[in-house]
């Protein structure tokens, strides 16, 4: 009887080997999925990165060609508790400080708009 209940042990045993090389085959695989969701989110954010800078670049060089102190507008919209207050309408009585010589209203806008202010899609 004493063998018998050795041999039955060692199955056990065996078979929770198996299933614990099963297991850790499992985990290994997931583990290299997850390293290479890693790297492709690190080549997204890389990239995401550089698009930021280049959109950051671009609105800071119109906001100096319409005269707009970009780190004042920084200041005031991360200041605690500042609230965004909407921009009211200045009258017109002659040519907009903004048109910088190109008329009314700029390349083809209506007077006192920009392209900025038009909805994507209705260009």
């Amino acid at each position: 009887m004493g063998l018998g209940g050795t041999a039955k042990k060692l199955q056990r045993i065996a078979n929770m080997a198996e299933e614990m090389y099963a297991r850790v085959n499992d985990l290994r695989e997931q583990l290299n999925g997850l390293s290479q969701t890693v790297d492709q989110t690190n080549a997204t954010v890389e990239q995401l990165r550089r698009e930021h800078a280049e959109t950051r670049a671009l609105v800071e060089r119109l906001a100096e060609e319409e005269g707009i102190d970009v780190d004042a507008v920084l200041a005031n919209t991360n200041a605690p508790g500042a609230q965004r207050q909407p921009e009211q309408p200045q009258p017109q009585d002659g040519p907009d400080e903004r048109d910088h010589g190109r008329g009314r209203g700029g390349r083809g806008t209506a007077p006192g708009s920009s392209s900025v202010d038009r909805a994507p899609g209705n260009e």
